[in-house]
């Protein structure tokens, strides 16, 4: 981290101490001679303690990515603010679609995301993971009607290749489960959620994120059933560019000091 030098605190200090210090310096008596040559000698560690001051009260901007799905979670960005401000950085938010802020993070446009799975990692080898879990993302399973038959778990109802469901494109995680010619990626909720009632698709996984989004919206969900909630379960990282990642274990004590009294999950 770079160390800013108050500049404003030298200007504070008086010009009699430095002209009485030389004159003490010399030899020459003058008032209070002692106290001046010990303002002098402690000078250098006055002016360390003003620069800690300067670093904690105005840091340096960090750009973070927040997802639009989840601008609501407001204790999660709480968090990430105060846990910053305590390493000297000043938080700024950018409000992107999901793809995009993983991958403006990835190029070093931006410094980091606020909720990633930690399998964009493996497919970004400049991003690095801070190795603690700040909510579970869930994705709910939805189909036109009701469904009588008990389902399988998502691994394997995600390669049945009978069935066509439609998912999140921009959600890795899902992504990589997926492998069904039928099935079809879509980049919203809308979208989705058209499919289904058009009956191209048997089913969606509809992030809780993007339907909380949709019924502040007032967009209608009435019609379809909710097959299960939290049908497929991701935990969220906090994700920082490669050139940050002296920070990743501070951020993670950090992280972790607040989610011993708090759940962030977005709700």
């Amino acid at each position: 981290m770079e160390i800013k030098t108050n500049s404003v605190f030298l200007l504070r200090i008086p010009i009699f101490h430095i002209y009485y210090g030389f004159i003490c310096i010399r030899g020459e008596t003058v008032p209070s001679c002692r106290n001046i040559l010990v303002f002098i000698l402690f000078l250098p560690f006055q002016i360390v303690n003003a620069t800690e001051k300067e670093m904690e009260s105005s840091g340096e901007d960090f750009h973070i990515c927040i997802p639009i799905e989840i601008t609501y979670a407001v204790e999660l960005r709480n968090m990430v603010v105060s846990s910053y401000r305590k390493l000297g950085r000043d938080v700024e938010w950018h409000i992107l679609p999901v793809n995009r802020c993983v991958s403006m993070v990835s190029e070093g446009v931006l410094d980091a995301d606020i909720g990633r799975s930690s399998i964009v990692a493996e497919k970004f080898s400049n991003l690095v993971v801070v190795p603690v879990q700040l909510f579970t993302a869930d994705i709910n399973l939805y189909a036109r009607k009701k469904v009588r038959q008990s389902l399988p778990e998502a691994e394997a109802l995600l390669i049945d290749k009978s069935l066509a469901i439609g998912y999140p494109a921009e959600i890795l995680y899902v992504v990589n489960m997926i492998d069904n010619d039928k099935s079809i990626g879509v980049r919203n909720g809308e979208q989705m959620i058209s499919l289904l009632r058009k009956g191209r698709v048997d089913f969606i996984l509809l992030p809780q994120a993007e339907q909380k989004r949709l019924q502040n919206e007032g967009f209608p969900l009435d019609d379809l059933h909710l097959v299960k909630e939290g049908y497929i379960k991701i935990p969220a990282f906090h994700i920082l560019n490669s050139k940050h990642k002296t920070l990743a274990a501070d951020l993670a004590k950090l992280f972790r000091n607040h989610l011993n009294s708090r759940d962030l999950s977005p709700r």
